[in-house]
């Protein structure tokens, strides 16, 4: 991954997720996340009983965007991602993944839920901060 997207996805704390329900209409949601640098993966926490974990479950295929945490109305910086999402049974990934993420997040020991790890297959990347500059894009597969 290129490094000033993967700079970005360091620097920054929310992300949209979006993902299907059952009948295929979307369903999107904000969190806070933890960027995984050396296996490129987003790593979430959510309740355990939500709606968008029960889709999930059905259908992994998630996409999003994240925005600086502190915006500015003179240069449009973000990225936007596609990816596949899922909680591990095997009990060191889960263990690693809730590690990492509590170290980013320590006020989320607190509150009961479960660390889902998105693994990233695609990202594009915008910063028109010092002008219009062309988009960064990373794909696993390539």
């Amino acid at each position: 991954m290129q490094l000033p997207i993967s700079e970005f996805l360091k620097s920054q704390s929310l992300t949209s997720i979006a993902c299907l329900d059952e009948e295929g209409a979307p369903h999107s949601f904000t969190a806070y996340y933890y960027y995984d640098v050396s296996k490129q993966r987003l790593l979430f926490k959510s309740s355990g009983t939500t709606r968008h974990e029960k889709y999930f479950r059905k259908n992994p295929k998630v996409s999003g965007t994240i925005h600086p945490d502190q915006i500015s109305k003179l240069h449009l910086i973000g990225a936007q991602w596609r990816g596949e999402v899922n909680n591990p049974n095997e009990f060191s990934i889960v263990f690693e993944a809730t590690a990492m993420f509590h170290t980013a997040h320590p006020g989320a020991i607190m509150i009961p839920g479960l660390v889902w790890i998105i693994h990233l297959e695609e990202v594009e990347f915008t910063d028109h901060h010092l002008g219009i500059t062309p988009k960064l894009k990373w794909c696993r597969h390539e």
